[in-house]
């Protein structure tokens, strides 16, 4: 186990071409644990950060429960990319996938408090959420 009893409820894990492992914590913190196992705050989500993953950029793309999908730059500086379509605000965003041509599908799992779980897809400038 890696940084056991040192990360407040990881959810997700990211690797970086430099082998650094990102993780989000319940408390909104992004984490990252160095090969040489230093463990050290890389950025600050104020919410809930659950799936994660590396653009071509190095971009860390977040879906983060309570603020929605974000891009982190490696220098950490966090980017809002979407909180809501058609004047529907996410309620749970919560898993992603980067597609080889640079889509991000992601699950937004509650949708009105509801269980109507919805996947959607984001591409620069455009946006689709599609019912699932």
């Amino acid at each position: 186990m890696l940084a056991l009893g040192k990360i407040n409820s990881p959810e997700e894990v990211a690797v970086d071409n430099q082998g650094r492992v990102y993780g989000g914590t319940q408390d909104g913190k992004i984490m990252v644990l160095t090969p040489d196992d230093k463990l050290t705050a890389f950025a600050e989500t104020h919410g809930r950060p659950l799936g994660m993953q590396f653009d071509k950029n190095q971009n860390l793309i977040v879906a983060d429960a309570y603020k929605g999908l974000l891009s982190i730059n490696p220098q950490g500086k966090i980017t809002v990319l979407a909180t809501s379509v058609n004047g529907m605000p996410f309620k749970f965003t919560d898993a992603l996938d980067i597609s080889s041509d640079g889509i991000v599908y992601f699950t937004e799992a509650s949708f009105k408090y509801e269980n109507n779980d919805r996947i959607g897809k984001y591409k620069i400038p455009s946006f689709i959420v599609e019912d699932h």
